[in-house]
């Protein structure tokens, strides 16, 4: 029987285990306690440094990932289940076999590469592949919990002939994760690769981290390219007149800036949102005023202020005319924008926010405060319905992903507050002229969003000429990220409008 081995860490995994073993293959997942997956990869045996050392130098290391892979550190800890279906697999003798795993974040996505070689390498692969051919399920246990995995064979048509790829997906605690498991004979070498993330692993980035692996193999540069995810790029800085904005910008397609809202980092923005609307935009996020790299604003700070500074950074980075995207705060700062500087503004998605013409339903301080204070018990609902636990833990993987986050101050926090009441006031300038805007406009919540009631929403949607209203059921304050598909296809249709 092969083992299916987990391990966990205070609840958290963040490497991969290597097995001690000359006997058996093992299949070996890294897991957080209740949540996660994040390596599978086939282990055989370890060799001796004299039979490693040539091999070894063909592992991809982190110097040829993108920024924010780190090598995934091990554990002793184990949980195990089984699949039998790999049985008797390693039965081969003079094989040699290295490994690396990386993760992204503490858990997923995550990547790992085995290399064997030796003498027995062609029955070995014939065997490997014969019984990856036959595997159609396997189960882990998670703290206690029993999960069943569905295997199913993938293409990888790039690859070659001497591929052999499946896809190992099972769900826990309500979140579905997936592992690409690729394994491809190199020359004399059998190469495994596995790329493990929550839903389906995007197989481009699969691709781009396997030509890069491949290409290591063959003697050349492994540098991994091509692949685009918001939590690896790297932030810079653009010099404005309104002093510096800390920023990060991938993807292609026409220009959408991205305004957070109020407490929020640019590491707030759920990188699997991001990634997708980089598929067809250009994506810019940001930090608002007195945010991680960016000036702060002279006081007293104002949601028009940030529009400025916003209009700023789009003349810095010679994005001319944009989409833009505001969520809560960010809103309003989207709006203020659009009204103070409409040139420089194609199309607003609304996302979750105010009005500013005086007459909108406040939220309780309790909520508000809940944003900021992961202690109470609010803030396990201020974001995602109490029914949608699996969305709130898997926004919160997916933005661990983003590295060298900083907090936003106490002394920002309660200017940003202080500007949004103004706003919600009815006291800020561009507020009032929000009637005048003549821009193709999208307002989305959630519809039992208890930082926004829907009645603001919906006062938003009137107050703009020609606005569509877009209301999604069961959903809350960050509905873009629980109905992230969905929502995603709106925004490019918007922007497919003409206007």
């Amino acid at each position: 029987m092969v083992t299916l081995v987990s391990r966990s860490d205070t609840g958290r995994v963040v490497g991969i285990v290597h097995v001690r073993s000359r006997r058996k293959l093992v299949l070996v997942i890294g897991v957080p306690l209740v949540t996660a997956i994040a390596i599978v990869t086939l282990l055989l045996a370890l060799p001796t440094n004299s039979e490693t050392n040539h091999l070894a130098s063909q592992l991809l290391g982190t110097s040829d990932l993108p920024i924010g892979w780190t090598p995934a550190p091990t554990t002793s800890s184990y949980e195990s289940t089984s699949a039998p279906c790999l049985s008797g697999v390693a039965r081969q003798s003079n094989l040699v076999h290295v490994s690396a795993a990386f993760t992204q974040g503490p858990a997923v996505p995550s990547f790992s590469e085995s290399l064997i070689a030796g003498t027995g390498i062609t029955p070995f692969w014939a065997n490997m592949t014969g019984a990856l051919s036959r595997c159609r399920s396997a189960s882990i246990t998670i703290a206690g919990i029993k999960h069943k995995i569905t295997i199913e064979k993938i293409p990888f048509q790039l690859l070659g002939t001497a591929t052999s790829s499946y896809l190992w997906h099972f769900s826990a605690s309500g979140i579905d994760f997936g592992v690409d498991l690729v394994v491809i004979k190199v020359g004399a070498v059998v190469a495994q690769f596995t790329y493990a993330d929550m839903g389906t692993p995007l197989q481009a980035t699969v691709a781009a981290f396997i030509d890069g692996a491949i290409s290591k193999i063959e003697g050349h540069s492994g540098r991994v390219s091509g692949v685009m995810a918001v939590a690896s790029t790297p932030v810079r800085i653009a010099h404005t007149n309104m002093g510096d904005v800390g920023y990060r910008i991938l993807g292609r397609g026409p220009a959408l800036v991205m305004v957070m809202g109020y407490a929020g980092t640019m590491e707030t923005w759920d990188p699997r949102f991001v990634d997708d609307l980089a598929k067809h935009f250009r994506v810019v996020i940001f930090d608002n005023s007195g945010v991680g790299e960016t000036t702060a604003l002279r006081a007293p700070l104002t949601i028009d202020a940030m529009a400025n500074q916003t209009s700023a950074l789009i003349d810095t980075l010679h994005l001319s005319k944009v989409d833009v995207l505001g969520w809560s705060m960010g809103g309003m700062v989207a709006q203020a924008l659009a009204v103070l500087h409409p040139s420089q503004v194609r199309r607003l998605v609304l996302c979750a926010t105010f009005p500013g013409v005086g007459h909108v339903v406040k939220p309780s301080q309790v909520m508000i405060d809940a944003l900021t204070n992961s202690k109470l018990p609010q803030s396990k609902t201020v974001l995602f319905p109490a029914n949608r636990s699996a969305d709130l833990s898997a926004f919160l993987l997916a933005v661990s992903r983003y590295p060298n986050q900083k907090p936003v101050s106490a002394v920002t926090i309660k200017s940003q507050g202080s500007a949004v009441i103004k706003w919600w006031n009815g006291d800020d300038p561009a507020a009032q002229k929000t009637r005048s805007l003549r821009v193709p406009t999208l307002v989305a919540d959630g519809s039992i969003d208890t930082i926004d009631p829907v009645a603001n929403d919906r006062a938003l949607a009137q107050l703009i000429p020609g606005a569509q209203l877009v209301l999604y059921a069961d959903a809350g304050h960050a509905f873009l990220f629980q109905q992230r598909s969905e929502f995603v296809r709106r925004v490019v249709g918007l922007s497919a409008t003409v206007g």
